[in-house]
């Protein structure tokens, strides 16, 4: 099913950019534009419907993949989504723009390396973690949960 969810936001995707580019020809023919056509291909901010629906949906997929004896490695793909909720947001993004990435890049690849491998895993620390106190969160609320819900007992 997830995988049909993709297939047909992509189809949408291309659907949509079949059109734009027949509205572009037929525009450019209708103004009687000269000189060289020129087609732009449609990007997808982060906060795209299309980006969203593709992205819950891989990330699904590899929630639900099971491999047998490997109970920590089943927690981390359970974790991958929160790791990606957690990272693509505006207040990480600040965080991470406080850095020169480029300069730092250009004048030393080797601490660049490991400067943004250390700042990835403090990301998905933070993810995991995220995800831990989801799940003790849950956890907790099913214990609780009479003290939320009101039965039949209680309504006479």
């Amino acid at each position: 099913m997830l995988f049909l969810a993709i297939a047909v936001t992509y189809f949408f995707v291309i659907l949509s950019a079949y059109n734009q580019t027949q509205n572009n020809i037929q525009n450019y023919i209708r103004n009687n534009s000269e000189g060289e056509f020129l087609q732009s291909i449609p990007g997808f901010s982060n906060y795209s419907i299309v980006v969203i629906i593709i992205g819950v949906c891989m990330f699904e997929i590899f929630r639900r993949i099971r491999i047998p004896q490997m109970k920590l490695l089943n927690y981390m793909g359970k974790a991958t989504f929160m790791c990606y909720l957690i990272h693509d947001n505006g207040f990480f993004y600040s965080i991470w723009d406080t850095q020169d990435w480029i300069t730092l890049l250009y004048y030393h690849p080797d601490k660049f390396l490991c400067k943004i491998f250390v700042w990835a895993l403090a990301v998905f620390v933070c993810g995991v973690a995220v995800y831990t106190l989801y799940i003790a969160l849950m956890k907790l609320s099913a214990k609780c949960r009479r003290i939320f819900l009101v039965t039949n007992e209680y309504r006479q």
